[in-house]
């Protein structure tokens, strides 16, 4: 399995960084998780073209993770893919998200493919050959559950494990509060994928050892960290730390 940083930054706009944004290459098959802005392009600059996307997974709907994939649907539009695709979003935003596409003037009768909508929810959400995308569900997004239920749109949002038959599993953890919620899940793990807006690097590498992880992979970063020197103490021995930038490649 092969993942590739598309979009490393956190909901803050800065200039070397795009917003949230994976792509996942295993048995010739390509997978997207999260949409941030600016991933159109960032696919016609890493060369990868509109019908070579199977599958996109959205880990929540906040913009900096989502707000890319009406330009992706266009992108693929002007480009005139034929291959249907599968966008699966997090249960609580269905069926009322797809009303949202009308106001991009996005209408199913006038694209060239066909793309269906499918929904999140907790445990396995897709399987492929030898690859399975499994969601935890995250509570990132349960300070807004009152006013989310509300507006009928929900409030879940989820991390993914990422399983290829064998190999070691990675996780990506999208925006959370904690890793607790991770801690059922943690044998197998060759790689974490966290972000660091929300944590700070030493939470995250306190869970790494705890669940025995070696390799960490910070991501989401905020401009405040961008020139963040790891202590030693942030950096031990057992645990091999990087700092995501685009276009970064790892082997998983």
């Amino acid at each position: 399995m092969k993942l590739s940083v598309l979009g490393s930054a956190s909901g803050m706009p800065v200039p070397d960084r795009n917003c949230s944004a994976y792509l996942i290459e295993v048995d010739s098959q390509t997978y997207l998780i999260d949409a941030g802005e600016g991933i159109a392009r960032q696919l016609v600059r890493y060369s990868v073209g509109s019908d070579q996307i199977d599958e996109v997974f959205i880990s929540h709907v906040h913009s900096d993770h989502l707000s890319g994939l009406f330009m992706l649907l266009q992108w693929m539009h002007m480009t005139q893919r034929e291959k249907p695709l599968q966008i699966y979003l997090p249960k609580g935003v269905l069926p009322g998200f797809q009303a949202v596409l009308a106001y991009f003037h996005i209408f199913q009768e006038k694209w060239p493919f066909r793309f269906q909508f499918l929904p999140i929810s907790e445990g396995l959400v897709f399987s492929c050959h030898d690859f399975q995308l499994s969601a935890v569900s995250n509570g990132h997004l349960s300070g807004n559950k009152d006013l989310a239920d509300q507006a009928g749109v929900g409030s879940d949002s989820y991390s993914f494990i990422l399983s290829e038959k064998g190999h070691e599993r990675a996780v990506y953890t999208s925006d959370v509060d904690s890793l607790a919620h991770l801690t059922a899940h943690q044998e197998g793990v060759g790689i974490l994928i966290s972000e660091c807006a929300h944590l700070s690097v030493d939470d995250v590498i306190d869970f790494a050892q705890q669940s025995g992880i070696p390799r960490i992979i910070l991501t989401h970063i905020p401009p405040e960290k961008e020139n963040l020197v790891l202590s030693d103490k942030q950096n031990p021995m057992s645990t091999a730390i990087e700092w995501a930038f685009d276009g970064l490649v790892i082997e998983v």
